[in-house]
């Protein structure tokens, strides 16, 4: 087959592997059940009929830089594994590969297979690799595989080449009007600064703690917010970490970057593939408007954001030189905001308390060793009725860590406050707190 392009997204995310350093690029898993009637051979087979349909998933590339994909075949090695108790044998194979990389990028295998027994149950095992899936690829996979088994016709679903083509055309055709929404976003926006230590010298890392919230509040907190702003939950959260930066730095105006689907055209929902692109919310802070008013301008950055997120970052930050800037200068301090609704469990997570105290798990994954001298801050809440989760991230100085923990400790507490403060000032929501 010949080669076909990458999607912008994938740009994107080598971009980001660059700039960031090791470690953007992680695996995705998920695990499915697997009815105790069907045998390894028809898993097995189950398996290659899901890789012939969603190629993407035998994508390898081409070049270096890589500037296209190619396809392998689709005939897969099951690795079959019996096991005392299936739960914590997934659990241990899944801390193992998680940050692994599953095979090299100009190989054809992206994804892996293994399947887990005890006498009472299986499980599958499924791990793929981010270049080709995002989260809602592998509810598309789970769904497929658990369809397969109970009699379910498969779909009939878009060719991955096919997909590729088509996106690279329509970036083509979007490509001057967005580069010109988000050149007029960036007129008046420096690169953010001052909002974490830049130690000369001292020892990079990549550090992350994971807060576990008991209970419903915190999500009770974010539903009234955003009923009270008239926004999202997403532009509800952007406006508090916004705030919690304008305190801390000062800057009045400043980028906050997130990830944003780009699954909007006609036959993207069912695609297997890596479709998350990364777009800036451009906030502009006066201390003296209200909080209502600001969070429906986040709201508009937001979907500005949402809109306008077709290009490859690398083509957008290459022309417009702001935006670039907030990227790539020296010494500029990268924070990306994720907001999810969801059971307060992500990946790579422990289970939190059963009882009514806050815990925490504190975790350093390794070295930080960026493109250019930044600091990179990514903070991630999720959001769900039992428990929250609130992720924090940090790669730069090891002695940076505690301030990043510190400005997600800040939202929360703005989140505590902000109810009762919809209709002052900013500068009364950021200003008193000790």
């Amino acid at each position: 087959m010949q080669p076909f392009p990458l999607l912008p997204e994938q740009h994107s995310l080598f971009f980001f592997q660059h700039l960031l350093g090791p470690g953007v690029a992680h695996n995705l898993a998920t695990d499915v059940q697997v009815p105790a009637q069907v045998g390894p051979d028809r898993v097995r087979s189950t398996v290659e009929d899901l890789l012939a349909r969603r190629s993407a998933l035998r994508a390898g590339l081409v070049g270096r830089p890589p500037r296209a994909q190619w396809l392998g075949d689709a005939a897969q090695e099951l690795v079959v594994s019996d096991v005392p108790e299936v739960a914590p044998a997934l659990e241990r194979r899944l801390t193992e590969l998680y940050h692994a990389e599953l095979s090299g990028p100009h190989e054809s295998r992206r994804a892996r297979f293994e399947l887990f027994r005890d006498g009472r149950g299986q499980s599958l095992l499924v791990l793929a690799d981010h270049l080709v899936t995002d989260h809602h690829s592998m509810g598309v996979i789970t769904r497929e595989l658990t369809g397969a088994w109970s009699g379910r016709p498969a779909p009939e679903v878009v060719g991955y080449p096919e997909f590729c083509r088509s996106r690279a055309r329509d970036g083509q055709a979007r490509a001057e009007r967005e580069k010109s929404i988000w050149a007029r976003a960036f007129a008046d926006v420096p690169p953010l600064r001052g909002l974490m230590p830049h130690g000369d010298g001292e020892e990079q890392v990549r550090a992350q703690r994971d807060s576990t919230h008991p209970g419903p509040a915190l999500a009770a907190a974010v539903r009234e917010l955003s009923g009270l702003l008239n926004v999202s939950a997403f532009s509800a959260v952007a406006a508090l970490v916004s705030l919690a930066v304008w305190r801390r730095t000062g800057q009045e105006r400043f980028a906050i970057q997130t990830p944003v689907s780009t699954r909007r055209d006609a036959g993207a929902e069912d695609v297997v593939g890596y479709l998350i692109n990364e777009r800036p919310l451009v906030c502009r802070v006066d201390p003296a408007r209200t909080l209502r008013s600001y969070g429906r301008q986040v709201w508009q950055s937001c979907v500005r954001a949402f809109r306008h997120s077709h290009l490859g970052v690398p083509e957008l930050a290459g022309d417009v030189p702001a935006f670039g800037d907030s990227l790539c200068q020296d010494r500029v301090d990268y924070l990306q905001l994720h907001v999810t609704r969801g059971d307060g469990r992500l990946p790579g997570t422990v289970a939190g308390s059963a009882g009514d105290e806050v815990t925490h798990r504190t975790r350093e994954l390794g070295t930080f060793r960026p493109g250019v001298d930044l600091t990179c801050t990514t903070v991630r809440f999720d959001f769900g009725d039992d428990r929250t989760l609130v992720r924090t991230f940090f790669g730069g100085p090891r002695a940076g860590f505690p301030a990043a923990v510190a400005l997600t400790d800040d939202v929360l507490w703005l989140l505590g406050e902000a109810a009762e403060h919809v209709d002052r000032p900013l500068g009364d929501l950021a200003g008193h707190r000790g």
